[in-house]
C-alpha cells in the first residue's frame, strides 16, 4: 500500500528529511549569522567539511582548509585542485612560508581581513603574490607605502623591487632622493642593493648635496667590504662602489670641500683628482657642458613634493604664492589641475603680467619652455595658473598651506598652492 504524503513526499524523504534535520541542528558550534562573509569565516580553520590540510616541515600541526573556497578566491589554488594536473592528496606541504603566516592567509580567504604588522607583512605579501591574492597584496602595498620613513624607505624599496610592485617603488624612490639629507645618514640606507644605490645616485632629484652623497657612498662601500670579509683599504672601497663614483657630482663641489673631503680618502686615482682640481680653480668649459672627464656637472634639481600634504578645495584662483632664499629657476609643475591650464601670469618677477609664457602640458606635468626665475629680492611671488574658460572645478582652485623646504642649501616657502599639486622642480642659478 502506498501512503500519500503532501507536496509528493514519501515516507522514506520524510525519514531522511527528519534525519537531515536532526544532524543539522545538532551540528557544532556554527554561528547563524545569515550573511556570505561571516558563514564563511565560520570554516576557517576548522575540521568541518575539510577535504585539504596545509602541513609544515618543521611541525605536526595541520591547518585544515576547504577546496572551493580556496579555489574561489585564487585561481592558482583553482588550477592546484581543479585544473588539469590536480592535487587529489588530502595534504598539502608547505615549505617556504610558516604557520603564523599560513593562518593570516587563510583567514584573509575566509573572511577577507587581516591584521598586519611590521613582522608579518612581507611574509603575507610574499603569499599573497604567489598564490595571486590581489586583494591581500593591494592591502600589503598599502601598508608598506604607509610606513615609509627615514628608517624603513630603502628596505621597503628593495621589497617592492623583489616583489616588482611598481606603485610602492615608486613612492619609496622618490621619498628617498626627496629625504636624502638624512636617509644617507641612516643604517637603513646601508640594506640598499648594488643595483639600486645605481638608480638613486643617478637621479637629478638628489635634496643632499655632493660631498654628502660621496660620505655617504664611502660608508655604503665600507659596509660592503665588511659582508665580503674584505679590508676597507680605499682599492677595495673603490671596487665595490664600481660605476657608482662617477655618479657623484664631484664639479659641483668647492675646491674647498674637495680637499678636505674627497682627496685624501684616496679613492679617485691621481689622473681623476688632477683633472677634478684643474676645473674648479679654473672653471673652464661652458655653462652647458655637462660632463668633466666621467664625472657629471649637472646640477641637481629642487624638487618640492606635496603628496602627503593635507589638502582641500580653497576658494581663491589656482596659484602657488611662494619666496625662496636664493634665486632659483621653475622648469615644472605636477599636478591633475595643469589640464586645464590656458596661460600663466606672474607678479613680483620683474616680467609684466601681460608677457606670454610657453608651455607644454603631457598627462599630469607641466613643463616651462623657458624657465622662471625667482629671485629673493623679488618678496613674496604670486604664479598664477589660469584656468580655460569654463573650467570651475576643484581644479581651478588653491588650497592654503604653510611649508618650509631646505633642498641643499636654498629654502623654499610655499603659502598657497593649487590644490591637488604634487611637485613643483626648480633648478639653481
Amino acid at each position: 500500500m502506498i501512503i500519500k504524503m503532501e507536496q509528493g513526499i514519501t515516507a522514506d524523504d520524510s525519514e531522511t528529511l527528519q534525519t537531515t534535520e536532526q544532524e543539522v541542528s545538532e551540528s557544532s558550534n556554527r554561528k547563524k549569522v545569515g550573511t556570505l562573509k561571516d558563514d564563511a569565516s565560520n570554516f576557517c580553520l576548522s575540521d568541518r567539511l575539510s577535504d585539504v590540510s596545509f602541513i609544515f616541515k618543521e611541525s605536526s600541526t595541520k591547518l585544515p582548509a576547504h577546496r572551493l573556497l580556496l579555489s574561489m578566491r585564487s585561481k592558482v589554488f583553482e588550477a592546484m585542485f581543479y585544473g588539469p594536473m590536480a592535487e587529489t592528496s588530502g595534504t598539502i606541504l608547505i615549505k617556504d612560508t610558516d604557520i603564523s603566516t599560513m593562518k593570516i592567509i587563510l583567514r584573509f580567504i575566509y573572511s577577507d581581513e587581516v591584521e598586519l604588522d611590521g613582522k608579518n607583512v612581507t611574509g603575507c605579501l610574499y603569499v599573497a603574490k604567489k598564490y595571486a591574492l590581489d586583494g591581500l597584496v593591494a592591502k600589503c602595498t598599502e601598508f608598506l607605502a604607509n610606513t615609509i620613513a627615514v628608517g624603513t624607505a630603502c628596505t621597503i624599496y628593495e621589497q617592492a623591487k623583489v616583489y616588482d610592485e611598481i606603485p610602492l617603488q615608486t613612492k619609496c624612490f622618490d621619498y628617498i632622493v626627496e629625504h636624502s639629507n638624512d636617509i644617507f645618514l641612516s643604517a637603513d640606507f646601508l640594506t640598499l642593493s648594488y643595483d639600486s644605490l645605481l638608480e638613486i645616485m643617478a637621479s637629478d632629484c638628489l635634496s643632499s648635496d655632493e660631498s654628502l652623497n660621496f660620505m655617504a657612498l664611502k660608508r655604503w662601500a665600507g659596509s660592503e667590504c665588511v659582508k665580503q670579509d674584505l679590508t676597507t683599504t680605499p682599492k677595495n672601497i673603490r671596487s665595490c662602489l664600481g660605476e657608482i663614483v662617477f655618479l657623484v657630482r664631484f664639479p659641483l663641489m668647492s675646491i674647498d670641500v674637495f680637499a678636505k673631503a674627497v682627496a685624501p680618502t684616496g679613492i679617485l686615482t691621481y689622473e681623476e683628482m688632477l683633472m677634478i682640481y684643474h676645473h674648479l680653480a679654473t672653471k673652464t668649459g661652458s655653462p652647458e657642458q655637462e660632463h668633466i672627464g666621467r664625472f657629471s656637472s649637472k646640477t641637481r634639481q629642487i624638487v618640492v613634493r606635496f603628496d602627503r600634504v593635507n589638502q582641500s578645495p580653497g576658494s581663491s584662483d589656482c596659484l602657488v604664492v611662494l619666496n625662496t632664499s636664493k634665486p632659483v629657476q621653475l622648469v615644472s609643475v605636477k599636478g591633475k589641475f595643469v589640464i586645464h591650464v590656458s596661460s600663466i601670469h606672474l607678479t613680483n618677477t620683474g616680467r609684466h603680467r601681460s608677457d606670454k609664457i610657453l608651455f607644454n602640458v603631457h598627462d599630469d606635468t607641466l613643463d616651462l619652455l623657458e624657465p622662471l626665475t625667482l629671485k629673493p629680492e623679488n618678496g613674496t611671488i604670486h604664479i598664477e595658473f589660469q584656468a580655460r574658460s569654463g573650467v570651475y572645478d576643484d581644479s581651478s582652485r588653491s588650497t592654503s598651506v604653510n611649508i618650509s623646504r631646505t633642498i641643499r642649501d636654498v629654502i623654499i616657502n610655499v603659502k598657497r598652492i593649487p590644490y591637488g599639486l604634487q611637485t613643483l622642480v626648480f633648478k639653481e642659478i
